[in-house]
């Protein structure tokens, strides 16, 4: 079940989400708003990649603000930062919607996050967003700005399934996408 603003304040108060830092104005009924972050990297576009062959991934290249805001020219995809680092106890898990502010003016925010129960237990962690522009040839996004929610489900008969042999959450180690590879630079 979709969590309310009164269970998500709840929830944030007993630590079984950790988000910050955090904007009390930007939870709303249903969601934690997420901001975006200053950095941003350019993935720099190859012909043809094998997704199995991380030596043919495309070069991450970091990105200069612009006038205080990133440059998202069309067609192309930069990747960044949530402005929050988050985690969620395994009682709970989330996924991110884009705003829809952004999307009828273009911009995806083509979120590919699932954030599962226990995320960000060996200690809290940005997200990683994949954004692009479809109507416009650039668009400028401010750092800072709400980008994405926070959408947090609460996981029936929650348990510690998600850890490996060694008690490590599964998915919260090395990062092995192109994306992970931002944690790397």
């Amino acid at each position: 079940m979709i969590q309310s603003k009164q269970n998500l304040i709840e929830a944030i108060g007993s630590g079984n989400i950790y988000v910050e830092p955090l904007d009390p104005e930007l939870i709303s009924n249903s969601s934690i708003g997420l901001r975006l972050a200053e950095d941003y990297y350019l993935v720099d576009p190859v012909e043809r990649m094998a997704v199995d062959r991380q030596e043919q991934y495309p070069e991450i290249i970091r990105q200069p603000l612009v006038d205080g805001k990133m440059l998202v020219k069309k067609d192309q995809v930069i990747l960044s930062y949530t402005m929050e680092s988050i985690s969620v106890s395994n009682g709970f898990c989330a996924f991110l919607a884009g705003t829809s502010d952004l999307a009828r003016l273009g911009v995806s925010v083509a979120i590919s996050h699932f954030v599962g129960a226990g995320f960000g237990r060996d200690g809290p962690q940005q997200l990683i967003l994949e954004i692009e522009t479809r109507a416009v040839k650039e668009i400028l996004l401010v750092p800072g700005m709400r980008i994405a929610h926070l959408v947090v489900c609460a996981v029936d008969n929650a348990h510690d399934e998600g850890k490996d042999p060694a008690g490590h959450w599964k998915g919260s180690g090395p990062h092995s996408t192109l994306a992970g590879r931002l944690f790397n630079i």
